[in-house]
């Protein structure tokens, strides 16, 4: 984590601070679940998805099930206030009409609930 805060100015320590801890816990969360991909890259560890998000402003993560059908993707956009570093999101219906309710937004709980944490303790 600390090579990630040293490589930005100080000025933006606590935002990137901020963005690391959300997207950490994301990224446990989504491992644990689904086979990960950061910008057509493969990850198999939380820091290999670090390194591919924080190489760059924003970043698409695509998950896939065991047997390699992607099931959704999440939008990572860095530098804004740093809890809202999760911007957009989307699960792909297998089904015509199937609910849009998904494990995926389980596995984004955790972080999502981190996000409104540090919002609020921060006062932004």
């Amino acid at each position: 984590m600390l090579t990630y805060l040293k490589a930005c100015d100080p000025e933006v320590r606590i935002r990137r601070l901020i963005e690391l801890t959300i997207i950490e816990q994301l990224a446990k969360d989504l491992l644990a679940h689904y086979t990960v991909e950061v910008d057509g890259t493969s990850t198999k560890t939380v820091k290999e998805v670090l390194d591919e998000v924080f190489a760059v402003d924003a970043a698409e993560i695509n998950l896939y099930e065991a047997g390699g059908m992607m099931v959704g993707w999440i939008q990572i956009v860095l530098g804004n206030d740093g809890h809202d570093c999760i911007a957009d999101c989307q699960y792909k219906k297998r089904t015509p009409g199937a609910p849009d309710y998904t494990p995926l937004y389980e596995a984004m709980q955790a972080a999502e609930e981190l996000a409104s944490l540090l919002e609020e303790a921060h006062g932004l």
